[in-house]
């Protein structure tokens, strides 16, 4: 599959084939990927912003733990993940508390994957996950998946959480008092 020089659309899959890469070079550049977060939450670095893995397998025993082993080791937490299963193959779905390293690693030890920009939203007080889905569902933002993460930033739990548009579900769930946390805190 050639690699594509366009930067994608916000929210886009990013589709990139395996080739090895040298961990100790942490740039990017080159690469087609863009880094996006949502504009009215800031466009300055230390706005939220989650990349999400979506990791092709073979349905094959011992693949998973393949994968996860990968990341072991690491200084970066591997912070959530779900898996797609159907005949002869699996998607996985990651994210990590460092998404350019996880990104070096899926290169250098050649997995197939795809990335993805998601919202990473605190559910505490009265900002619950039936609270979250009215908002979204009134604001005609409709939710593509979401999924619990393994770690709990704050002591709190948190979903990671793909919509058909994230900068507008980040806006309105920011604007009603929702807490987006970034992949630094997820660890």
């Amino acid at each position: 599959m050639p690699k594509s020089s366009k930067t994608p659309h916000p929210g886009q899959t990013r589709v990139r084939e395996p080739v090895m890469r040298d961990l100790t070079d942490s740039s990017t550049q080159g690469m087609g990927l863009a880094q996006t977060q949502p504009k009215a939450l800031g466009e300055h670095p230390g706005a939220p912003h989650n990349i999400q893995f979506s990791v092709f397998l073979d349905n094959r025993v011992g693949r998973l733990l393949s994968l996860v082993e990968v990341f072991e080791n690491q200084p970066l937490t591997l912070s959530g993940f779900s898996i797609l299963e159907s005949t002869g193959h699996a998607v996985v779905r990651v994210l990590t508390s460092d998404s350019a390293l996880a990104r070096r690693l899926l290169f250098r030890y050649e997995y197939p994957f795809a990335e993805n920009d998601v919202l990473v939203v605190q559910l505490d007080g009265g900002h619950t996950l039936p609270v979250m889905c009215e908002l979204l569902m009134n604001a005609h933002l409709s939710i593509d998946y979401v999924y619990p993460l393994m770690v709990r930033p704050r002591t709190v739990p948190v979903l990671a959480l793909h919509t058909c548009n994230n900068r507008e579900a980040a806006q309105l769930l920011f604007d009603r008092g929702f807490t987006l946390v970034g992949e630094k805190e997820l660890t």
